[in-house]
């Protein structure tokens, strides 16, 4: 709102004249609080790039731990159980689902830490 006044006059400027007069604009003021990415040194901008790599590589762990040890859950021979994720075939598979709320939390996390002020204001 501030600065519709100098857009809509650089509008009514010919054409070309306008790129003369986009040297006189407040910069400044215009490209305050627009920055719509923040750079950051820190682990949190690694995970929002790779996100879906580790969400990937965590499922296809952990659903291989499953089929590995779900073929030996009550073994009748040696007279016990795998305790490995829970008691059953279904409690441990449970756990696998477990992945997606995390996965979906930490990515939450990570995006509102590398979004810039713009972006997170308009989210609001």
């Amino acid at each position: 709102p501030r600065l519709l006044g100098k857009v809509a006059a650089l509008m009514r400027q010919s054409r070309t004249r306008r790129y003369y007069f986009l040297r006189q604009l407040p910069w400044r003021k215009i490209l305050k609080d627009a920055k719509t990415h923040r750079e950051l040194h820190s682990w949190w901008g690694v995970w929002a790039g790779t996100h879906r790599i580790w969400f990937l590589h965590s499922l296809l762990f952990f659903l291989s731990m499953f089929w590995v040890s779900s073929r030996s859950f009550q073994s009748n021979a040696s007279g016990w159980s795998v305790f490995l994720g829970g008691n059953s075939p279904l409690v441990c598979l449970s756990f696998v689902g477990l992945l997606v709320p995390a996965h979906l939390f930490l990515w939450k996390l990570g995006t509102w830490f590398t979004t810039g002020i713009a972006l997170r204001r308009g989210r609001a």
